[in-house]
C-alpha cells in the first residue's frame, strides 16, 4: 500500500495524472490482451483445419481418386449405336440406304493396366502429400502456440510491473 500511495503522488506531481487512472487504463490493456488470446486461439484453430496447402493436397487427391476412377471405367470401351442414312446412285439410279449402324472398338475389353498404374501412383503421391502437409501444420501449432504465450506473458508482465511500479 506504501508503494501504491508513493506511485500515486509521484504521477500527480509529474502529469496530474492519477494513480487510479493509470491503473484502470492497464487494466484494460490486459482485458484486450485477453480477447486477443482468445482472437489468436480461434485463427490458430482454423488454420489447423484450414490450412490452404492442407485444402489443396485434399483437392488433388481429390481429383488423383477421380482419375483414377476414371482409368478403371475405360476397361470396356464405348459401344455406339446411330441410325445411318445415305444416298446411293447405282447405274443412274439412286436409292436411299437407311439402316442402324454399330461401332465397337478392338480389343473389346482392354484391362488398361498402364492407366490404372500411372493413375495409382499419382493417387498415392498425392496422399503422401496430403499427410505430409497434416504433419506439417500439426508441427507448426506448438511452435505457434507457445511463441503467442510467451508474447502474451510478457506484454502482462509489463502492464502489471506498470501497476506495482518495479
Amino acid at each position: 500500500m506504501l508503494e501504491q500511495a508513493e506511485l500515486q503522488t509521484y504521477f500527480n506531481s509529474l502529469s496530474l495524472v492519477s494513480y487510479s487512472k493509470v491503473q484502470s487504463l492497464v487494466e484494460g490493456i490486459q482485458f484486450k490482451i485477453e480477447s486477443v488470446e482468445k482472437k489468436f486461439s480461434d485463427i490458430l484453430n482454423s488454420k489447423k483445419e484450414n490450412s490452404p496447402e492442407l485444402q489443396l493436397a485434399d483437392a488433388q487427391l481429390k481429383i488423383a481418386l477421380a482419375d483414377l476412377s476414371l482409368q478403371k471405367s475405360e476397361t470396356w470401351g464405348n459401344l455406339q449405336i446411330g441410325p445411318i442414312y445415305q444416298y446411293r446412285y447405282e447405274e443412274g439410279n439412286g436409292f436411299p440406304v437407311v439402316g442402324i449402324g454399330l461401332t465397337l472398338p478392338l480389343p473389346l475389353y482392354n484391362q488398361n493396366q498402364g492407366g490404372k498404374q500411372k493413375t495409382l501412383f499419382q493417387y498415392k503421391s498425392m496422399e503422401y502429400l496430403r499427410n505430409y502437409e497434416l504433419r506439417k501444420v500439426q508441427s507448426e501449432w506448438p511452435i505457434l502456440e507457445k511463441a503467442f504465450a510467451q508474447t502474451t506473458n510478457n506484454v502482462k508482465n509489463q502492464s502489471s510491473n506498470i501497476v506495482t511500479g518495479k
